[in-house]
């Protein structure tokens, strides 16, 4: 069964386990058909997520996902009334960081377990397989992309989700002259290949030293134990940190290692538009991390304007 996922919380070494093959869902392509089920002020990620599902740009048979934002939660109304044959495994994903919340959590994937019919001890002895492996091709992953350029790195481990292998690396080994530059952080919500014009933008003048992304580097910075289901979804709960839990320290002392490990000195905050549990944050992260922060929002516009690359620009040379 191919099962779509967009979240990183989603326990994919676990639907592996099982028997299912995860899909990322990342759109490449632009569509126009969500106004009919969204507000015009909706995640613009989630709106353009349900137009490629309703052209069926995925091959899927279900999908499995949380109800970590509201955004999601209308997600799973909206496939359920439009794609009726579509099954939906919706797994309640508390925001807060506390043992009755990940109790909560662990009895609703057992739940979920149970719907497939599979002695738990071998999913167990899956699980552990599942872990080590995808662990193992993770690290090799990090080492390969280390020397590239941050769309190049964003591109290929676009494809690693997709194909859960290691492709050969179509880029030469050499030192991109956009390393030399400034070095920032990158972070923000949901970035995808159409957010890809706006980090061409950014590298005319900085180096993309680190990113924080959840769809790029944060997705293969975290390997959780392969002992048991639930030492393996206590990782997932409380190890893997994101800027929509509470409290959300976790995420910032992330931040910090990255900033001291790639010795950065500007962070760069992009957010798509309406994302307000990012736009919030420019302050904390000003506070917190004592850099320089510049927040820019995108909304899958296909030319960058005129007035963001002046103000990256100014950003450059402040």
């Amino acid at each position: 069964m191919r099962i779509g996922y967009f979240c990183l919380f989603v326990p994919i070494e676990l639907l592996k386990a099982l028997g299912l093959k995860p899909i990322r869902l990342l759109p490449e392509k632009k569509c126009d058909w969500e106004s009919k089920y969204f507000r015009y002020d909706a995640c613009p990620f989630l709106k353009n997520l349900v137009s490629n599902l309703l052209i069926k740009n995925w091959s899927l048979d279900a999908l499995f996902l949380l109800s970590l934002c509201d955004g999601q939660r209308r997600l799973f109304e909206i496939i359920k009334k439009e794609i009726p044959n579509l099954k939906i495994y919706q797994i309640y994903f508390p925001r807060t960081y506390n043992l009755s919340a990940f109790k909560l959590y662990y009895q609703e994937i057992l739940d979920f377990i149970k719907k497939f019919e599979k002695n738990l001890k071998l999913v167990n002895e899956n699980l552990k397989r599942e872990v080590r492996d995808l662990n193992q091709k993770k690290r090799k992953l990090v080492k390969l992309i280390r020397p590239l350029n941050f769309i190049q790195k964003a591109e290929i481990i676009k494809n690693f989700w997709e194909n859960q292998t290691l492709s050969p690396i179509p880029f030469l080994f050499k030192e991109d002259e956009n390393l030399k530059k400034e070095r920032i952080l990158l972070l923000g919500s949901y970035f995808t290949p159409l957010d890809w014009s706006i980090a061409k933008t950014i590298e005319k003048y900085f180096t993309i030293a680190a990113d924080a992304f959840c769809t790029v580097s944060r997705g293969i910075d975290f390997y959780p134990p392969a002992n048991n289901l639930k030492d393996y979804l206590f990782f997932y709960f409380f190890k893997i940190p994101c800027i929509l839990r509470r409290p959300n320290k976790i995420f910032y002392d992330y931040l910090k290692k990255k900033i001291r490990k790639e010795k950065i000195k500007k962070i760069i905050l992009y957010s798509l538009k309406f994302c307000d549990s990012f736009s919030f944050e420019k302050e904390s992260l000003k506070n917190y991390l004592k850099l320089p922060v510049l927040a820019i929002e995108g909304d899958y516009s296909k030319e960058i304007t005129l007035q963001t690359e002046t103000r990256i620009n100014a950003f450059y040379e402040s």
